[in-house]
C-alpha cells in the first residue's frame, strides 16, 4: 500500500456552521468528514475507506461530491464509491482544496471545477 502523501478535497455546504469535506488521498484511500464549527469545533468522521477507482501516482482522477438533502455521495472516476447520511447542514457554499504532508515540492494541476444544483 502506498503512503498518504497528500490529498484533494471537495467541500460542500460551507458556512459559519461548518462544512462537509470529501478527501481523496494519492494512496487510494478516502474519507468523508463533517466539520462542526459551532459546538465541537472539530472534525467528525462520517466514513473512511479505500477504492480501486482511485488512480494512484501521476495519473489523472475525476472526483464528484453530491450533497442532496441528507445524502452525501462521493464519486471517483465515474464510480459511486460511498454514500452517507447526515442531517447536520442544510445549505452553504462549495469549494476544493489540495494538501500535501511532508513532501516538497508538490506539483498538481486542476483542469477544472464545476458546481451545479441537483
Amino acid at each position: 500500500m502506498l503512503p498518504d502523501l497528500g490529498y484533494n478535497a471537495l467541500i460542500c455546504r460551507y458556512s459559519d456552521d461548518g462544512w462537509y469535506e470529501f478527501n481523496v488521498y494519492n494512496s487510494g484511500n478516502y474519507d468523508i468528514f463533517y466539520y462542526d464549527n459551532v459546538v465541537a469545533k472539530d472534525y467528525k468522521l462520517l466514513y473512511r475507506g479505500a477504492s480501486t477507482a482511485i488512480k494512484t501516482g501521476k495519473n489523472t482522477n475525476e472526483y464528484t461530491a453530491v450533497c442532496s438533502g441528507n445524502t452525501l455521495t462521493l464519486g471517483i472516476n465515474g464510480v459511486e464509491v460511498r454514500t452517507v447520511k447526515s442531517n447536520d447542514l442544510k445549505e452553504g457554499q462549495v469549494g476544493f482544496g489540495l494538501s500535501s504532508f511532508d513532501v516538497l515540492p508538490i506539483i498538481a494541476e486542476f483542469d477544472g471545477f464545476a458546481a451545479s444544483v441537483p
